[in-house]
């Protein structure tokens, strides 16, 4: 049984040339995993740990697929910080590979201009296999970020420099 909060932290710091102080994506379950079913969410920076212009994500998360419904994993973006105008300047699409268990998450502004912000990026919401989940102890149940995934970002992280170089930030 999982209660509680669990997080899976990167820090977008792992290109020599972004800082360790850059903010962190994140996966947190909110949920007891008793029922079969759980949501988490997925978030970038948090208060006092500001993602500074950033135009989108490309988020691989890892789990167990054996636990999981096939096909019942679903994802919300309704309060992604990455558009305040009711998603008009968002592109956002998952993939939900059942055979691999891995969820492919990606948000993008269609508007070409970079935001600054922090907190929720997607809400994603598991259904699992209820039988699977009694038979097996789930202390603690493991979904992970991917190594691949990437915060596509336009600006420059050196102090002092200024103007915009589009790259991918690695997670």
């Amino acid at each position: 049984t999982v209660t509680g909060v669990q997080t899976c932290a990167l820090p977008i710091s792992q290109m020599q040339m972004v800082p360790n102080q850059a903010p962190k994506l994140k996966i947190e379950i909110l949920d007891s995993i008793v029922s079969g079913s759980f949501d988490a969410v997925l978030s970038l920076g948090e208060v006092g740990d500001t993602a500074k212009s950033i135009y989108g994500v490309c988020v691989k998360i890892k789990y167990d697929p054996e636990l999981m419904v096939p096909g019942a994993i679903t994802v919300d973006f309704s309060n992604t910080w990455l558009d305040s105008t009711g998603n008009s300047n968002l592109i956002t699409q998952y993939y939900l590979d059942d055979v691999n268990g891995v969820l492919t998450i990606v948000e993008a502004r269609k508007n070409h201009l970079a935001i600054t912000g922090f907190g929720e990026l997607a809400t994603i919401h598991f259904e699992g296999e209820v039988a699977v989940i009694q038979q097996r102890d789930l202390t603690p149940f493991h979904v992970s970020i991917m190594g691949d995934s990437k915060v596509l970002n336009n600006s420059v992280f050196y102090p002092g420099n200024s103007g915009y170089v589009q790259h991918f930030i690695n997670v």
